[in-house]
């Protein structure tokens, strides 16, 4: 039995609670995490919405800026059923499949992203050639596509980068009653503020995006290529999976 069952069975809830993954973006409730689907939001907005919310840049809070919940005790008696259940459970075992995961899951990752790209450059080139007919000096879209930051890049056009900046403090143990439990963020939340030229530059990105279609084009070309992935890794994920579920009965 894991540690968030065993707690459940003692009838608290809130260890299971905060091990949910959450956004730092103000107001996301969770992310969208697949380690073999490229997101169009990763390239740039796909809505007016995103557009206003993240702009170009700020894009990046929504993929690596994640922060679990966490649970702040105020209760001496869910502090022994913790200690309880955690005494019970062999971490070491624990320890291993979640490095095993965490292995897994990033070579998927780097392979997928490896045979995905080069189907997906050609509408990123497509979109950046777009922009560059809407007014914005794109020039030869391949200097988009090197090693060079998005930063970097806008800045050389004339586009003032935006800022990111704290909406709400997290939480403290202070602001829990005695004898209470509760799961609380682990970092205080995240805004975006485009500049004003950020945003005119993510809303043409938009208009572009729905122009050529960028959404459903960067969709449909990963179809195969995740089908592909899923089949080659089948088995170890299928092994895993097996440890993970006997480790959760045991």
């Amino acid at each position: 039995m894991s540690v968030a069952a065993c707690m459940s069975s003692r009838g608290w809830e809130q260890f299971g609670a905060s091990l949910v993954p959450t956004s730092v973006f103000e107001r996301d409730l969770t992310v969208d995490y697949d380690p073999i689907f490229v997101s169009p939001l990763e390239i740039g907005p796909a809505t007016r919405d995103e557009a206003y919310r993240y702009g170009m840049l700020g894009v990046a809070w929504a993929f690596q800026s994640t922060g679990g919940l966490r649970v702040e005790s105020n209760s001496t008696e869910y502090d022994s059923a913790l200690e309880g259940c955690r005494a019970r459970k062999s971490t070491s075992d624990a320890i291993e499949i979640v490095s095993d995961v965490v292995d897994l899951t990033n070579t998927v990752f780097s392979h997928y992203r490896e045979l995905a790209w080069p189907e997906l450059e050609p509408i990123v080139i497509d979109e950046l050639t777009c922009m560059d007919t809407a007014g914005w000096a794109i020039g030869d879209p391949e200097n988009w596509l090197g090693d060079e930051s998005l930063a970097a890049l806008l800045s050389g056009i004339g586009v003032e980068p935006g800022s990111a900046g704290e909406a709400s403090s997290a939480p403290l143990v202070d602001d829990v009653a005695e004898g209470d439990v509760a799961v609380l963020p682990s970092v205080a939340g995240v805004t975006y503020t485009a500049s004003p030229s950020e945003l005119d530059f993510a809303l043409d990105w938009v208009a572009c995006a729905e122009t050529i279609g960028f959404v459903d084009d960067f969709e449909r070309v990963q179809i195969p290529i995740r089908r592909a992935v899923e089949n080659e890794y089948s088995t170890d994920i299928a092994a895993l999976m097996v440890r993970i579920e006997q480790a959760r009965i045991a």
